[in-house]
């Protein structure tokens, strides 16, 4: 996880992690990710030296189980992920979420998010 994020970022990564774990361990939701889809990537300067602001859409194919059944699921993402250079790699130094939902597993999502 180091080795791609940092900062503030980094530390909020790994305690959802945790807490995605102490779920797991108690017999909660376990998910899968099968299959990621890059919809679109802009990139435009960021305002830190030699940082970039990726405007980035994608879905993510899995399953979720719980209580002894799997549901496949798909979800959809449209997020700002800045990026810059610390200790000679590129890592992601900030994360905003601009939409994230639940589509069908066989749908397709027009370019840009539209409906």
């Amino acid at each position: 996880l180091a080795l791609s994020a940092e900062g503030d970022l980094l530390t909020d990564i790994y305690l959802q992690n945790r807490k995605s774990f102490a779920v797991q361990k108690a017999g909660g939701a376990q998910a899968r990710v099968k299959e990621v889809e890059v919809l679109s990537a802009d990139a435009e300067p960021g305002d830190e030296k030699n940082s970039f602001v990726l405007k980035a859409q994608w879905t993510a194919q899995g399953s979720v189980g719980h209580w002894g059944h799997v549901h496949q699921r798909k979800n959809f993402y449209d997020a700002l992920v800045t990026v810059k250079p610390v200790d000679g790699s590129w890592k992601i130094i900030d994360l905003e979420m601009l939409e994230e939902r639940r589509i069908e597993p066989g749908a397709t999502v027009p370019q840009n998010g539209q409906r």
